[in-house]
């Protein structure tokens, strides 16, 4: 059985390295997968090791007469290093990275043979200043932005990407 996670998994590894970092280096972007809440403690753990990010929700796939289907949802993550605005991370954050990181993968996507995005099923939610510590002290606390796409994807295990 194929597994969407490493499907997921590929087309982000075939992506270019993202520009709109605070350092100015580009990144190449990492997929990952677990349950929503598997994902402060993943950030926490991985840092700067783990930006930009592709964080796959755990969900059922439901076997269909080619292939499978799935409710899907990815959280496109970005670490900041500093406390901003919502305004400002309009800018620096999703315009310039996370909106950016989903529209190579769909592109990615809808190059591949393995997998389809179905049109007119995406949802787009923003999550700024998502936090990694609930205690919100500033020495410990990590701050992302997230852009959580949810969609329907029909994928196949008889193609290659």
């Amino acid at each position: 059985m194929i597994q969407f996670e490493d499907i997921v998994s590929g087309l982000v590894d075939g992506l270019d390295p993202l520009e709109g970092f605070n350092d100015g280096n580009p990144r190449q972007p990492k997929a990952y997968w677990g349950t929503q809440e598997d994902l402060p403690r993943f950030l926490k753990e991985y840092k700067e090791n783990s930006t930009p990010l592709a964080w796959v929700v755990s969900k059922p796939d439901t076997r269909i007469l080619d292939g499978y289907v799935r409710d899907a949802e990815i959280a496109f993550c970005g670490r900041q290093t500093r406390e901003l605005l919502n305004t400002a991370r309009m800018e620096v954050s999703y315009k310039s990275v996370l909106i950016p990181f989903w529209v190579s993968f769909e592109r990615a996507a809808n190059k591949s043979q393995n997998i389809v995005i179905e049109k007119g099923t995406e949802v787009f939610e923003k999550f700024p200043n998502y936090s990694t510590d609930s205690k919100k002290s500033q020495a410990a606390q990590e701050i992302w932005d997230v852009l959580k796409v949810s969609f329907t994807a029909r994928f196949y295990e008889d193609n290659n990407c």
